[in-house]
């Protein structure tokens, strides 16, 4: 649940208002991770601090004992299988619905519990505990100083943490890209050594929560950035790996920012930027990151001696989008699915509608752009995501090409209205005089449709040596 506004009422007083139980001594009900540590980062004196976006609660009653405790003070708590197997239990107060979970690894003190569960968690960073009967922060594994300092740190053994759920990795390697964070040096060596071989035992839907995580971020491609350097992206996703290898995103003409992963991780970062901008439903934020994501997926399928030139690489990626998502079933829904599709395809020819042939465009519109008609803006996002990706060609000397269009948001607003234009000319041909010229002729039916509708691109003036 999202944490109270501190200037209302502390995260503390909200939980106590809402759980009178969290207030007896004997439950030692303590709020953990983010918000633990935003309170301690409050108390040290440190201007920098996580935002916290969750209250996590952790206690010490578990099994039948908690759900007698629960009852008692007229709460009714759910499970699911993985939550019961965590020791989770879900309920409601009268405004919010909260989490319980049972301490991690026992103790026979409460100063032992506290700091068995702590050791028990993904990261040092996360192991804050802020107790709630007595107010009083515990920090056994020193996440208060790592966040000074800028460190990501497996709690205790990070080999063992990585074992006991081997999802860590990519939880390590998303929290690192988000926060700028170093990874420390046994944790890094725990990922190099053990993180390919137990990526194979990270359970899809697990995985692709956390891709899901990544997607939401401010620069979704460090994750990925980071997974190549610590040689963990050929076992996580195969089909991007060649794209952070160093093979460069084009000629130096076209994209002066050379690299291919520089490329991946601009435009993905500026695709999260329009997305906030444009306020997107997770939906169609997620199928617009993952579109960019995948636009350059055959640019890792060039032959050395064609490079730095990637040609067909659009159409090529095409099939590389299928094994990519089918790696993670529920990462992309088919909507979703289809539009990384498309952005593959045409994420060149979107930008130059109108210099194509007219029976090129209706062939784009059959095959791709009729069935997207509620998705032409995230379409135009993507283009210019691709556009702006790339450094500026004064920025490393080079003259900027005459008619050349750098405004990334002039590009955005002309493809729009491009594929509205086109999409306009073409379902006003009804299919009428076909069918009833070719009823049982389905072949000679499309080819007259393709016809008509080449004829009316025509004489819409839609092509600019028509206009």
């Amino acid at each position: 649940m999202p944490a109270p506004t501190p200037a209302f009422k502390s995260a503390r007083d909200f939980v106590l208002d809402e759980l009178p139980f969290a207030r007896e001594p004997e439950f030692e009900v303590c709020i953990v991770g983010t918000t633990a540590l935003a309170e301690a980062c409050v108390r040290c004196g440190q201007s920098r601090r996580p935002a916290a976006r969750d209250i996590d609660l952790a206690w010490r009653p578990e099994g039948d004992e908690a759900l007698a405790i629960l009852a008692r003070y007229g709460f009714s708590a759910s499970q699911t299988s993985g939550s019961e197997a965590r020791g989770t239990l879900g309920i409601r107060s009268a405004k919010w619905r909260f989490e319980l979970t049972s301490f991690r690894g026992g103790g026979d003190s409460p100063s032992a519990r506290i700091r068995n569960d702590a050791l028990g968690r993904d990261m040092t960073i996360g192991a804050v505990l802020w107790r709630l009967h007595d107010d009083t922060i515990h920090d056994p594994q020193g996440g208060v100083g790592d966040w000074q300092r800028g460190i990501l740190r497996a709690c205790g053994n990070a080999v063992e943490r990585i074992e006991e759920h081997p999802v860590r990795i990519l939880r390590y390697l998303r929290r690192a890209a988000e926060l700028g964070f170093t990874v420390e040096e046994a944790t890094r060596s725990a990922l190099r050594t053990r993180g390919a071989a137990a990526i194979a035992h990270i359970l899809p839907e697990a995985a692709a929560e956390e891709l899901r995580r990544v997607l939401a971020g401010v620069s979704p491609g460090l994750f990925f950035a980071f997974a190549y350097e610590e040689r963990l992206l050929s076992a996580l996703a195969p089909e991007l790996e060649p794209l952070f290898d160093g093979r460069p995103a084009g000629r130096l003409r076209w994209h002066p920012e050379q690299s291919q992963g520089l490329h991946t991780i601009l435009t993905l970062k500026i695709a999260a930027a329009l997305a906030d901008r444009s306020r997107l439903d997770d939906a169609a934020r997620r199928r617009l990151i993952l579109g960019v994501l995948c636009h350059d997926l055959g640019k890792g399928l060039t032959e050395p001696h064609k490079m730095p030139s990637h040609p067909g690489h659009d159409a090529a990626g095409v099939p590389l989008v299928g094994s990519l998502l089918d790696r993670f079933p529920s990462l992309a829904d088919r909507r979703a699915r289809r539009f990384c599709e498309v952005v593959a395809r045409n994420h060149l020819t979107l930008a130059q509608l109108r210099h194509l042939r007219a029976g090129t465009l209706v062939e784009l519109w059959e095959r791709d752009l009729a069935p997207m008609r509620e998705d032409f803006p995230l379409l135009a996002a993507a283009v210019r995501a691709d556009r702006e990706g790339r450094l500026p060609p004064d920025l490393i000397g080079l003259p900027t090409r005459p008619g050349a269009d750098f405004d990334g948001g002039a590009l955005e607003r002309r493809v729009v209205r491009d594929l509205e234009a086109l999409d306009a000319i073409l379902r006003e041909v009804r299919g009428d005089e076909a069918a009833a010229r070719h009823p049982r002729d389905p072949v000679k039916l499309r080819a007259m449709l393709h016809e008509m509708r080449s004829r009316a691109i025509h004489a819409a003036g839609f092509r600019n040596d028509e206009a």
